[in-house]
């Protein structure tokens, strides 16, 4: 089991920051890096994470047990809000960060907990999890609503006693030291001038310069995602042409929309005769944000007794001279105050390349 769990956390990247921070500091007893500050326990290492610059995670040698801080300007500011996605976010910090063998929730939070940490109202709770091998591992994750952002602390150790007792002795010294220096995250998604630009050949984008940024040059795609599972991509189809019927402008776009739910999202679709199951639709067809066609595919996890979790994708294809792009935008179930802004900021900074369609074309972007 402990194996398992510890390949699970090399996969991640996690074992060169545990070696790193040992090599780098190894009389380290307080951490303050801006945002956070507290004693470090005995054993454990703890490192800003360069990749995203608004986390902290804590490592210790000879276990898979680790405690992550996400400082997350989406995150609901309000308690009840936040105990309604923070078990979902917490599950895809953690396997955003490791997409090959991902944890799956075996039973889910009971009841939060309301509490007091740093001075600050904080809601927690905990589920037990499993990676593909079915060892049991178990996640905390503690939501704490600050001035401009919101921290989610996840802890994640290992089904197994030594695991359990040296998380929790960790968790007791953090708890008594700890201490927010800075509320605001220092790259909130909606903050001016915290965008970067991803510049391709064929097109263009700008993303929030926490997220990571990934390419496949085979499909000429480029996406970024960040630690709880929001993601935006753009892909060019190089000459997909748009064609027309006669009552349809867009009958290309309609079709490319159908193979792409087909393909990336109907087979995820269980029975609902028992549970769990999952269930996956899409809205009708419209026209598109950035021209061509668009359609809204949700997807909902439903157990037994518990929440249904639901992750939304909104995609958008654009039909150009020389191809079709197809644009999108993926979030865990959030409020439109948050998404809406964060998807037009993104879709609004994309520069299509191709040259655009013939004037008369009615799916071209935005008729120009």
């Amino acid at each position: 089991m402990k194996t398992g769990m510890m390949n699970y956390l090399r996969v991640w990247g996690m074992a060169a920051v545990l070696v790193c921070a040992a090599r780098e500091s190894p009389a380290q007893t307080h951490f303050n890096n801006g945002s956070v500050s507290f004693d470090l326990p005995k054993g454990w290492h703890a490192e800003t994470r360069e990749s995203d610059g608004a986390s902290v995670m804590l490592t210790t040698d000879g276990s898979a047990d680790a405690i992550y801080y996400v400082f997350d300007g989406g995150l609901p500011r309000e308690l009840n809000a936040v105990e309604r996605v923070m078990e979902a976010r917490a599950l895809s910090v953690m396997n955003s960060l490791h997409t090959t063998d991902p944890l799956t929730v075996e039973r889910h939070c009971p009841a939060s907990e309301r509490e007091d940490l740093s001075g600050r109202k904080a809601t927690r709770c905990a589920a037990l999890v499993h990676d593909k091998d079915g060892n049991p591992a178990y996640l905390w994750y503690t939501a704490v609503p600050l001035d401009d952002t919101t921290c989610l602390i996840i802890d994640f150790a290992p089904a197994d006693k030594d695991d359990f007792d040296k998380i929790k002795a960790a968790e007791e010294l953090l708890t008594k030291t700890f201490s927010f220096v800075a509320t605001k995250a220092q790259f909130a998604p909606t903050q001016d001038g915290a965008w970067q630009t991803y510049n391709a050949p064929d097109f263009s984008f700008q993303y929030p310069l926490s997220w990571k940024l990934q390419t496949n040059p085979a499909r000429n795609e480029a996406w970024a995602q960040d630690n709880v599972g929001r993601t935006v991509s753009v892909r060019f189809v190089a000459g997909a042409q748009n064609r027309a019927d006669t009552f349809n402008q867009c009958a290309s776009e309609d079709e490319m929309l159908t193979q792409i739910y087909k393909a990336d999202y109907e087979w995820r679709e269980t029975s609902k005769a028992q549970y769990p199951y999952t269930s996956v639709t899409h809205d009708n067809y419209m026209y598109g944000f950035l021209g061509g066609k668009e359609t809204w595919v949700s997807i909902t996890h439903v157990e037994a007794w518990n929440k249904p979790a639901s992750v939304q994708v909104w995609i958008n294809v654009v039909p150009r001279a020389g191809g079709m792009y197809v644009v999108t935008y993926t979030h865990p179930s959030e409020s439109m105050e948050v998404s809406e802004p964060l998807r037009k900021t993104f879709a609004k900074s994309i520069v299509f390349k191709s040259g655009p369609l013939d004037k008369k074309a009615y799916c071209n972007y935005l008729g120009q």
